[in-house]
């Protein structure tokens, strides 16, 4: 019998995550309308990376940081397993990255490095040294300091990655700031990363992990609307004026995350586990996916149709990408299963 889990709703959204990134990648909206695409894709889908940062920290933490244990425990099988993923991908998309002169800016060396610790191998791949980064800087501080404190400096720290993100406008104007920002900005491309970014979502998602007293749905349902639609204008009123220099970190994104995550958690429904491998699968292949729609449709003389169109366009990566996905997990399960069968005998 198929039991009812309060996991399940995190599985689902995952799901729509995922689709959501192939979104933002192929931007199907601006067929319609240039800003409706802005607003889709620059503000609402800026969601995407800290629900699964969250998702890992209200997961992680519970067994790594809240323990009865005097002192933190390294998350190593998270850190191990991040990280063989993240070089396993980074080998897949090679190719293609250096195809796309991912290493051919400036001095290579530093571009590798710099790439590899914080901008991701690929477009899309920077969330995973971000998550790795992420943890250890909540595990260093949660070493030192109450996971209160802990969750104030990312705030500040998150507030830092704004001014080089949303608010760029505003610092670039300050000299001291700028000539600061620049700087960072030899180091790393966007501040966007497992320093300024991650770590706050992290450290929401370990604490609403822990949470006591939670909002019940009616109040988180309110309390989204309401910093949602503050979002919304935020990002707005940001993008009109010409202020960001990327447009990833918002102030009302924050509590629109944490009313998010409650009504994900009180979204009971039955449990699919295959829903949060299929997400894994097409936030990973979406980019390659995209690459290979285009191609075919030039070679089939389809262009005008599946790329002209971004409508059809992010249709059609999206069903390739669930079609690729499931398969490549069924593949993956009968080589597990073929391997456990082979070991029993």
């Amino acid at each position: 019998m198929v039991q009812s889990s309060k996991y399940a709703g995190i599985d689902t959204f995952r799901v729509i995550c995922a689709l959501f990134a192939v979104g933002a990648h192929t931007y199907p909206l601006s067929y319609i309308n240039e800003e409706l695409n802005h607003i889709a894709f620059h503000i609402l889908a800026r969601i995407i990376v800290p629900f699964f940062l969250m998702v890992t920290g209200y997961f992680i933490f519970p067994k790594y940081i809240f323990t009865s244990e005097k002192k933190p425990i390294l998350p190593v099988g998270f850190l191990n397993k991040t990280a063989l993923l993240y070089a396993g991908v980074s080998l897949l998309y090679l190719p293609v990255s250096i195809y796309a002169g991912y290493y051919s800016r400036g001095n290579v060396a530093a571009s590798i490095l710099r790439n590899i610790v914080f901008d991701g191998t690929f477009y899309h791949l920077w969330y995973l040294p971000a998550s790795i980064i992420g943890v250890l800087i909540i595990f260093l501080l949660a070493r030192i300091f109450a996971f209160r404190t802990v969750l104030g400096i990312t705030v500040f720290l998150y507030i830092l990655g704004m001014l080089g993100d949303s608010y760029y406008g505003f610092t670039s104007n300050i000299p001291v700031l700028n000539t600061v920002y620049a700087a960072g900005f030899q180091a790393f491309s966007y501040t966007r990363n497992g320093i300024f970014l991650a770590p706050v979502f992290l450290a929401m998602g370990g604490w609403l992990s822990q949470l006591k007293l939670s909002p019940n749905k009616k109040t988180s349902i309110i309390g989204f609307v309401i910093s949602l639609s503050l979002m919304l204008a935020e990002g707005m009123l940001l993008y009109l004026h010409g202020l960001p220099r990327h447009d990833s970190m918002y102030i009302f994104l924050l509590p629109c995350m944490f009313f998010l995550f409650q009504i994900i958690l009180q979204h009971n429904n039955h449990e699919k586990p295959i829903r949060r491998d299929i997400a894994k699968y097409i936030f990973i292949l979406h980019p390659l996916v995209i690459v290979a729609v285009r191609g075919s449709a030039r070679v089939m003389g389809l262009g005008t149709l599946l790329v002209g169109n971004n409508m059809i366009h992010f249709f059609a990566v999206c069903v390739v990408c669930i079609l690729l996905s499931t398969v490549s997990i069924k593949l993956h399960d009968h080589i597990n299963g073929s391997i456990m069968d082979r070991n029993k005998s």
